[in-house]
């Protein structure tokens, strides 16, 4: 078999770049294979992951979060919405941070950029009343 440079073996993939391993160069073995694999291992990591995220961040379990899930009905505790395939964003209070309720992300931002001030956002009702046509 002829060697590349440095007597090494070309890959058949990429012939000026060495042979790394099933019949692949080390760029093309990492995208084909190691991808495939880091992705399907975080799929199934995720819920681990978010679980473990919610008990160090706001201190529910996994079993507190399903409980409040289904208290709410799966749906948004502002809107209403149903959750469906998105994921629950858990509103907790900044200062004291105990949790509140679930969210969707759109609630949980306007919560957001309204600080969680009251006062804002009852100045906000009464401008979205004043110019309702």
């Amino acid at each position: 078999m002829p060697t590349g440079r440095k007597g090494r073996i070309p890959a058949p993939c990429h012939p000026e770049r060495p042979y790394h391993c099933l019949g692949l160069c080390r760029r093309c073995y990492y995208h084909k294979y190691r991808r495939e694999y880091n992705i399907a291992y975080h799929k199934a990591d995720y819920p681990r992951k978010r679980a473990y995220f919610r008990k160090r961040n706001y201190g529910i379990t996994q079993e507190e979060f399903l409980a409040l899930l289904s208290k709410q009905n799966n749906s948004c505790a502002i809107c209403k919405i149903a959750f469906g395939d998105s994921t629950p964003q858990v509103d907790h209070n900044h200062k004291t941070n105990k949790v509140r309720g679930l969210l969707c992300s759109p609630c949980n931002c306007g919560l957001g950029n309204f600080k969680e001030q009251v006062d804002y956002l009852q100045a906000a009702t009464t401008y979205l009343n004043e110019y309702e046509q």
